[in-house]
């Protein structure tokens, strides 16, 4: 090999080491920007009650009283209509 052909392989060596800086620094600003945005929504959970770590669990336990209180509300609705519907029907055919 002749020199001027060293020198050549060596300058597109270090043009390609210093493009890959500059993508490796990409990359840490992004990982960094990415860290942050998962903290602050980890904070968010933290702050509506909830385990970030444990969402699952969390996300069950919530069905499970959602699941709760529409029975509930089922159920008063059902007594409210066995009490309206006699008085209605009373006034409707009366």
């Amino acid at each position: 090999m002749e020199n001027d052909d060293l020198i050549k392989r060596y300058e597109i060596l270090v043009s390609k080491k210093d493009s890959l800086m500059k993508d490796k620094l990409v990359l840490e600003a992004e990982l960094a920007a990415r860290k942050r945005a998962l903290k602050e929504v980890m904070d968010e959970c933290r702050e509506a009650g909830y385990d970030p770590d444990n969402l699952a669990d969390e996300l069950r336990k919530a069905k499970e009283v959602l699941s709760l209180k529409l029975d509930l509300f089922e159920a008063d609705l059902k007594a409210a209509s066995e009490i309206i519907t006699p008085l209605m029907d009373e006034i409707n055919n009366g």
